[in-house]
């Protein structure tokens, strides 16, 4: 039993308001999961039912785990909740918000060996799912490949940079289990998909690629060390990073001695073994050889024809896109251009697949689904629904817009983006998939007043901060927003990024464009702070581990935190009303609602700021906000 609990017990220690609220909100919510264990009882193929008690039981387990009172009630609840969702699957398997749900419990499951052939199918699927995040199973994955045998042998002997710990001779001793991990499926097929954030697959990265480097130094001509299949995902994940991880000196000049062996083979059309393009990709991009394009039309039956793709094909597709993207009007000042040309340099985010929203009918239903509390008054205000038109000011490397398109099919989008790199990757993307309402602009926020259209919706997440005069870019967007129209704009929280900020000062880490080699050793710097902990989540962020993150977490040129009093008074200036917070977890909201029961709605700013001082890792991220035009 905890302290707190001992003296609740014992009558020492008062229970708020907010602790009775909530237990009377879990003690309703059990009573709920009874009364639907009862119906699917009595109804067998009422998915719908499981898929609500699932809901029900990972709410209760997200208020335990929040509250770090009962873990042991929360695992339970969890597992209820997984179990009640699988269930629905089976019986309704097309059903996106299933596994929406699914994933949402894996997330924070733990995975471990042997795993039946089912989950191991279930999983894949996952992965493989429009709907699902391939992030969202980072984690369980990763937790899987940490329960193999071999785990505790790999880890013990290698440092936060994928070295071998001073005194082990014989790295040699190492492959069988590095093999064996990287072996596993479902972890290949995630590197594939997105950028992995953990810290040991970093380092069984570092290491495989090493490995098979240096064999093939001391044995150009026989057989590679690793598989192709675990070569290929290794140099797709080395390229989704951008080559973020750090390499010796002797590694340097291995790779650049395989760099001129394939050049030299590809200039004259000579064959090149597939597992030597597959160690180089590890360390550089392929589009970047010389005679590249020889490699086009090579390997079409080979798993080595995915990095051909990935690392020749789609460059060379933005760039033949440079030309076509259209501008709006001018750059308009000093800080504009730096900005650009830091996504320019290493356009962000990094994504592979995109994620498919809930597909809603319309723009109406839409914004009834995300805004359930909202009198959107369709009737009085018609303009909101008609036609309507969504801005995305900041859109980056596409996938918001891309995103949004699935969620409001009929609406046409404008994106815009300061950086044409980031442009060229977006429209490819968005060509890719044969999404068809969005228009693609480069262009400043600031320059943007010149634009006759009007927009239902506007949004800029992770945008407005990074402008020298973020109001001044909020009054444009502003501007362009139709009577009564809604926006949905993302800022960073000062609480929440506070210890980062202090971290990044101690370091000495300076606003800058830095280069690779900084950011490498900025990160080694950093590594020791970390291992161990969770802080700020840095150690298992996806933009702790590709440049770009990185550049964007630690290093951009222009970055501002605001508080909620602060965001308070620009709505007042800007004649926006607050109507929600977009919120990590639903047991955030419980939490708020318990606290603060005279504000159902949770529209109160200022008790926001209490919540969120009390609870500085609430918006982690930003403050993900719905406003609406008050006239």
């Amino acid at each position: 039993m905890g302290e707190k609990k001992r003296r609740v017990a014992a009558g020492t220690f008062p229970v708020s308001s907010a602790d009775l609220i909530l237990s009377r909100q879990m003690a309703a919510s059990r009573a709920d999961c009874v009364a639907l264990e009862k119906l699917i009882s009595a109804q067998t193929g009422n998915h719908l039912a499981m898929y609500q008690l699932s809901l029900l039981r990972h709410v209760m387990s997200e208020v335990h785990r929040e509250r770090d009172q009962s873990p042991a009630q929360a695992s339970q609840d969890l597992n209820s909740a997984l179990s009640a969702v699988t269930s629905a699957l089976w019986l309704s398997p097309d059903n996106d918000a299933y596994w929406q749900q699914l994933v949402a419990c894996l997330k924070v499951s733990r995975l471990h060996y042997p795993i039946s052939k089912e989950a191991r199918q279930t999983l894949s699927a996952a992965l493989e799912h429009p709907a699902v995040a391939a992030t969202a199973l980072m984690a369980p994955i990763a937790s899987l490949v940490k329960s193999h045998a071999a785990f505790g042998q790999v880890s013990g002997v290698l440092d936060s940079g994928g070295n071998v710990a001073t005194g082990v001779s014989d790295e040699a001793a190492l492959l069988p289990g590095l093999r064996d991990m990287l072996s596993e499926p479902l972890l290949l097929r995630l590197l594939q998909l997105c950028v992995f954030a953990d810290p040991f697959v970093e380092r069984l990265i570092v290491l495989a690629r090493r490995t098979a480097l240096a064999h093939w130094v001391t044995n150009p001509a026989g057989d590679p060390i690793l598989d192709l299949t675990i070569l290929v995902s290794v140099a797709r994940q080395c390229f989704i990073t951008e080559y973020l991880y750090g390499e010796s000196s002797l590694e340097r000049e291995q790779w650049q001695t395989l760099r001129g062996q394939v050049e030299s083979r590809l200039a004259a059309n000579s064959p090149v073994p597939p597992h030597e393009i597959a160690v180089l990709a590890c360390y550089m991009p392929l589009h970047a050889l010389a005679s590249a394009g020889n490699l086009a039309g090579s390997f079409s039956d080979s798993p080595l024809h995915s990095v051909i793709v990935q690392q020749v094909l789609e460059p060379e597709e933005e760039k033949g896109l440079r030309g076509g993207v259209l501008r709006l009007g001018d750059i308009f000042n000093d800080t504009s251009h730096v900005v650009g040309a830091f996504y320019e340099e290493n356009p962000y985010p990094r994504w592979v697949k995109c994620l498919r929203p809930r597909i809603m009918d319309n723009f109406s239903d839409y914004l009834r689904d995300a805004l359930p509390d909202v009198d959107l008054e369709f009737g009085v205000n018609a303009s909101i629904t008609e036609a309507p038109r969504v801005l995305v000011a900041g859109c980056g490397t596409g996938q918001h817009p891309i995103e949004s398109s699935a969620a409001y099919r009929d609406a046409h989008i404008t994106a815009i983006d300061l950086s044409l790199a980031s442009l060229t990757y977006a429209i490819r993307k968005t060509r890719e998939l044969g999404i068809q309402n969005i228009e693609y602009r480069q262009g400043d926020i600031l320059g943007l007043g010149a634009l006759s259209d009007r927009f239902n919706l506007i949004e800029s997440i992770g945008v407005l901060h990074h402008l020298k005069e973020p109001f001044r870019g909020w009054q444009v967007l502003r501007s362009l927003l139709k009577p009564r129209g809604l926006m949905r704009i993302g800022l960073y929280s000062r609480i929440a990024r506070h210890d980062m900020n202090a971290m990044r000062d101690k370091l000495g880490i300076t606003s800058s464009t830095p280069d690779l080699q900084t950011i490498r050793s900025s990160r080694a710097q950093l590594r020791p702070l970390l291992e161990g902990t969770s802080a700020l989540t840095l150690n298992f962020s996806p933009d702790f581990y590709s440049v770009s993150g990185c550049r964007d977490l630690l290093f951009h040129v222009q970055e501002h935190c605001y508080s909620l009093p602060e965001i308070s008074d620009m709505l007042e200036q800007l004649g926006l009303e607050f109507l929600k917070f977009q919120l990590p977890t639903t047991a955030s909201g419980e939490r708020y609602r318990a606290a603060y029961p005279d504000d159902p709605l949770m529209r109160n700013l200022s008790n926001w700021h209490e919540f969120e001082t009390a609870n500085p890792w609430m918006f982690q991220g930003m403050y993900f906000m719905w406003l609406r035009a008050r006239t």
